[in-house]
């Protein structure tokens, strides 16, 4: 039987049998013809209203100007988005990419269709991504951190998020890829980070030199020197020591600590050295890499010293000598760890000014003690220190008491 298919609406117009002709059974129906021949058609079955398909006319052309539409949508929304979004199929070819693949790797969107993402990111980042691509076809959201270096050569940080596409068996069938630039981000966090640890090291510096300003107020000089180069330990540095001077060509290094105690008690030339430098300074000396400076002697290049502060050591108007710290690999010094190094330098010159003041003081005080026990001329103990002797005689001490005849005359002539 040939049919003829109606397309339109649920409840076509009134049939118009003069127009709908069938053949069955070779037999040529028409309403002006054998019109009997119709009862021995199948007759519609009556369908209630409500269950009546929906067979309303399809306009397609609408539907295609719909469609794309909404694709040009999607495309608007997914390209104005700060952060690159694509989709990868089970295959690892691309499926979709906006605009900003262009600004992260220099590929168009239309370009990168059915390419593999390998060829995208390159062998060194595809290896990275690896294990967080399988995971995401395994059907587990991933979420990490990379370093990408852009189109442009700019170094970017970035958070992506590979979301994978479950369809309705159950089966992955790719994911989509969601990348956002947080370049801005990390760099305040690690701003932040450097802020917080310098003002944690000035703190720690402030407790150090407190303590040591405390400490230095009732030590001996050897005490106050070894003091200093501990505290220098405690700031972080990994070698210190106080160059006393012993000459004018000449230094000891005293109390060092790590790569510097080989030099303990060890006399050395001061010519050429970050000691002799130091001295020539106005501040402190600063040395980025101390094994190529034109200080460097085979004594200190030994210690395997890179970076190196020096500062003098005064106090009165009299340099005692040179607080050398340093680290074993290249650092960068800021103006804290200057000022810190300084400080402890002041009050070791000012701790070694007060005990060599101290120690004349009690040089002089011992020889006016001595010279008011005793006679000038012979150098024998006086009245006073007889008086002295005689008040801590105990029993059993022997006194001899001698009188030497005619010494008036020889006091006379010889005593004033």
């Amino acid at each position: 039987c040939q049919r003829i298919l109606y397309v339109g609406r649920a409840d076509p117009p009134a049939r118009d049998w003069r127009t709908i002709q069938c053949s069955l059974e070779g037999i040529r129906v028409s309403n002006a013809k054998n019109r009997d021949a119709l009862t021995r058609m199948p007759q519609p079955v009556p369908v209630d209203e409500a269950a009546k398909p929906d067979t309303a006319p399809i306009d397609l052309g609408h539907v295609v100007e719909e469609l794309v539409a909404a694709r040009r949508w999607l495309r608007t929304v997914i390209d104005h988005m700060p952060a690159m979004v694509g989709y990868w199929d089970r295959d690892l070819r691309n499926r979709l990419a906006n605009r900003a693949y262009r600004e992260w790797f220099g590929r168009d969107p239309a370009e990168m269709a059915g390419m593999h993402i390998r060829d995208l990111l390159g062998p060194d980042l595809f290896a990275l991504n690896r294990p967080y691509i399988r995971a995401a076809l395994r059907g587990v959201v991933q979420q990490f951190d990379r370093e990408i270096t852009d189109a442009a050569g700019n170094v970017r940080h970035s958070q992506a998020h590979y979301i994978p596409d479950i369809n309705e068996k159950g089966e992955v069938v790719g994911f989509f890829v969601l990348v956002a630039d947080i370049t801005e981000r990390v760099r305040a966090e690690r701003a932040l980070k450097a802020e917080y640890e310098r003002t944690d090291a000035l703190s720690r510096r402030l407790r150090v030199v407190s303590h040591v300003s405390a400490s230095v107020q009732r030590l001996d000089p050897d005490q106050v020197q070894a003091v200093v180069t501990d505290a220098l330990g405690q700031l972080g540095y990994e070698g210190s020591c106080l160059a006393v001077l012993t000459g004018a060509t000449t230094f000891m290094p005293m109390h060092g600590r790590g790569p510097f105690e080989a030099f303990n008690g060890r006399t050395l030339p001061l010519p050429g050295s970050s000691t002799e430098a130091a001295l020539r300074q106005d501040g402190a000396l600063v040395v980025s890499d101390y094994q190529t400076s034109p200080w460097a002697t085979s004594e200190g290049t030994s210690t395997g010293v890179r970076t190196i502060v020096a500062t003098p050591v005064r106090g009165e108007g009299t340099v005692f000598g040179v607080l050398h710290a340093g680290h074993l690999t290249q650092r960068e010094i800021f103006n804290e760890d200057i000022e810190a190094l300084t400080l402890l330098a002041h009050m070791a010159g000012v701790a070694m000014a007060n005990a060599q003041r101290h120690a004349l003081l009690k040089q002089q005080s011992d020889v006016d003690a001595h010279e008011a026990r005793t006679d000038a001329l012979t150098g024998v103990g006086n009245r006073r220190q007889a008086d002295e002797l005689l008040a801590h005689a105990r029993p059993g001490d022997v006194l001899v008491i001698a009188d030497l005849d005619h010494f008036k005359r020889i006091n006379d002539t010889y005593g004033h």
